[in-house]
């Protein structure tokens, strides 16, 4: 609380920039076990109430590219892997990826 004010989820006004975005995708990951697979529209839908949430998927998509490309994450569609320098086009789901846990153990440390 700020001067008996809470004070707002997020440090800034707007909508949530590619660090929150790869914070929470983080966070939900961790949550999960390695099998299982992530909605990017879950993300999305913890960072910002209906329906504003549907703006953020170009940029949620976008942070798991990024994690894809870094190994992070594992991007599939009906299954399988998606090359992260591919286009894609419709439902996608999130995995970890072979460098998951190290990005975890990371950000414990500060990184």
């Amino acid at each position: 609380m700020v001067g008996g004010e809470l004070k707002p989820a997020l440090p800034h006004c707007g909508m949530p920039d590619a660090a929150d975005i790869e914070a929470m995708i983080r966070r939900l990951m961790a949550a999960r076990s390695a099998t299982s697979s992530l909605c990017p529209s879950e993300v999305a839908r913890a960072l910002e109430p209906a329906p504003a949430w549907r703006a953020l998927m170009p940029a949620v998509r976008a942070v798991a590219r990024a994690l894809a490309v870094r190994g992070v994450l594992t991007v599939t569609q009906r299954g399988v892997a998606c090359n992260p320098a591919s286009p894609w086009r419709g439902p996608v789901r999130l995995r970890q990826g072979p460098s998951f846990t190290a990005w975890v153990a990371g950000s414990k440390d500060g990184s």
